[in-house]
């Protein structure tokens, strides 16, 4: 991905305008320059390429970066187009980047495309992430989208001519890193039924799917039908692991199987009265050990559905696991799981009994252990972010 000091490469395009894309000639993958993306938003950033494509034929994506920064990341979102633009089917993602001084690459390969289709956009999207101080930056470079090989051309020879058989360079090896991108299924109306396995009946383990959709939803991998059903109490057409999932649609998955009147009437509470969320460090079971507490304060406002995100520096500690705090209604779920690098998720779900409206205390605890050469360190931060269903408009006091 070489270019000029004129402008990005050609065919870019800058859709969002707080982010630059200049060449750097100091961290390259291969030839001249590489591409460095900066942004300065929270907003997701898109840097957009299209590409023209045959109907029928398959091709192969890929794109290295590099991504040392633990402000930002990013990852790859494309689409097949018709002539007029318009889209075709859903998205095609990968995962996230993963910070690291080495150069990696996002590699999605059989890439068919469908009927109608003309273009294939694909688009590098910009995250902040844990730690943002108000920029990130990562290098990409030698992006290809690599369709069939030309026809090869034939000759025969003359009456005078000798017949000479040239050989085929011998391919270089594909890089090791790979993706799998993101599920791919067409959806035509989003039935939000909560009938998540499509077996024709709401049952608990639609409750448990969802639930999980929420904690760790790559792990879990769903379709995009699996994903919209999942999404009980939501609206619109939605992209797997987009967020729109929460712990109050598995919350009325099961109302529904208990033959609750109002499944969904819980979420009308969100935004109702003060909640103070904060984090505090406690004294680990050993030097190497870190125990965070996460604390809720709660005045006019019943919790019976609830999650939020924790982020911490993977560099520095790993998570090991998380358990209910002391202000326990009897969560009929609950669990607290790393959600994407730098991200641990904690979700909690009731159904008859609540955290009453003045409780305050302990709603869970994380244990995170330093990595090797970390335990002398400094205590890392650890940042809490995105409260969903009755957490939703909570004070975070960081």
């Amino acid at each position: 991905m070489d270019y000029g000091p004129e402008g990005p490469p050609d065919g870019w395009s800058l859709a969002t305008p707080n982010f630059t894309a200049v060449q750097d000639e100091m961290i390259v993958y291969d030839g001249g320059y590489s591409t460095a993306l900066t942004w300065t938003n929270t907003q997701t950033q898109n840097f957009t390429q299209f590409a023209p494509v045959s109907v029928g034929e398959t091709y192969d994506l890929r794109l290295r970066y590099l991504d040392a920064d633990p402000n930002g990341r990013i990852r790859l979102y494309c689409y097949w187009r018709d002539a007029d633009g318009v889209m075709i089917n859903g998205a095609i993602m990968s995962d996230y980047s993963v910070d690291s001084f080495e150069w990696q690459v996002f590699d999605i390969r059989g890439l068919t495309a469908p009927a109608t289709a003309a273009t294939f956009e694909y688009t590098v999207r910009m995250y902040d992430d844990t730690g943002w101080i108000g920029s990130a930056t990562v290098f990409i470079d030698g992006a290809e989208l690599c369709g069939p090989p030309p026809p090869t051309a034939t000759h025969t020879p003359g009456p005078t001519e000798t017949a000479t058989v040239v050989p085929s360079p011998t391919p270089s090896p594909m890089p090791t890193e790979t993706f799998t991108p993101g599920p791919t299924a067409t959806v035509g109306a989003c039935e939000h039924d909560g009938d998540v396995n499509a077996d024709g009946n709401v049952t608990p383990g639609d409750a448990q799917s969802a639930f999980n959709y929420y904690i760790n939803c790559h792990a879990m991998n769903p379709t995009m039908q699996q994903y919209c059903s999942a999404d009980f109490c939501g609206s619109g057409i939605i992209s797997p692991c987009d967020g729109s999932v929460t712990p109050a649609d598995a919350q009325g998955i099961m109302r529904t199987y208990l033959s609750y009147p109002d499944p969904c009437g819980k979420s009308a509470k969100a935004g109702v009265g003060q909640r103070v969320l904060r984090a505090r460090h406690a004294p680990g079971a050993t030097p190497a050990t870190l125990t965070v507490e996460i604390e809720l304060a709660s005045d006019g406002q019943e919790i019976d559905a609830f999650g939020l995100e924790v982020q911490f520096d993977e560099r520095v500690v790993e998570f090991q696991h998380c358990v209910v705090g002391k202000l326990n209604p009897g969560w009929l779920l609950f669990d607290g799981r790393r959600s994407s690098p730098g991200i641990v998720r904690v979700a909690g779900v009731a159904i008859d009994n609540q955290i009453g409206v003045t409780e305050h205390g302990q709603l869970a605890v994380l244990t995170f252990k330093r990595k090797p050469g970390q335990e002398g360190t400094a205590v890392p931060s650890f940042v809490l972010g995105e409260p969903q269903d009755d957490l939703h408009g909570a004070q975070i006091k960081n």
